[in-house]
């Protein structure tokens, strides 16, 4: 696979500037990319809202799939809307743990599509090599699930990003939860080896789901 990095603020990154990722989730689209990580989010404004939902959907027609983070939040704070993962047409990804149960940190709820490995995650920093055993959050779960995505279409490059993203929760793995709240709510890992070695297949009317 190849890989696009977009950069979509200055260095002062803000949380104010998400908005100003639209524009790089059109650009991902616009230079056909098929698999579009949102490791970011915030909540959003609503008069906001139905601009990010256009920016997805575009880029959906473009045949993009588009994964985002669901949310770091207290377990009080759980429903918050986030977005871009709040959107229909997103694959949400929640973290988990190692001990596979879904992370207590993790935005869950009817938003959520599938969780990934999210807490004390070795990965690179600036400047410093790797770093491991000291970050954690769903920007960590949902590039692993982007990259799984790709993988799946690698092996069935005439799917359609609905296809993929079924193909990705279908396959996955039950987790566990630390409270009776996540009961109602979908909650399993993301299995890379199922997902691309197991066959499924899904109609054009799996988007109702996402």
């Amino acid at each position: 696979s190849k890989i696009l990095p977009v950069k979509c603020t200055d260095d002062s990154y803000a949380t104010g500037q998400v908005i100003a990722a639209l524009d790089g989730i059109r650009y991902a689209a616009d230079m056909r990319a098929k698999v579009i990580n949102c490791s970011f989010g915030a909540a959003a404004d609503p008069n906001g809202v139905q601009a990010y939902q256009a920016v997805v959907d575009y880029a959906y027609a473009k045949g993009a799939l588009v994964v985002a983070a669901s949310g770091n939040f207290s377990i009080n704070n759980d429903q918050t809307p986030h977005f871009p993962a709040n959107l229909k047409g997103v694959l949400s990804v929640g973290a988990s743990t190692s001990q596979d149960s879904a992370a207590g940190f993790s935005h869950y709820g009817v938003s959520v599509k599938v969780y990934a490995p999210g807490v004390n995650i070795l990965t690179t920093q600036l400047g410093a090599g790797y770093v491991s055993n000291s970050v954690s959050g769903t920007s960590f779960s949902a590039p692993i699930t982007a990259g799984v995505a790709a993988l799946v279409w690698a092996m069935h490059p005439g799917w359609t990003p609905d296809q993929v993203a079924m193909q990705i929760r279908a396959t996955a793995d039950n987790l566990k939860v630390p409270s009776a709240a996540y009961a109602p709510y979908f909650h399993k890992r993301v299995n890379a080896y199922r997902a691309v070695n197991l066959n499924k297949t899904f109609d054009g009317s799996a988007i109702t789901t996402l």
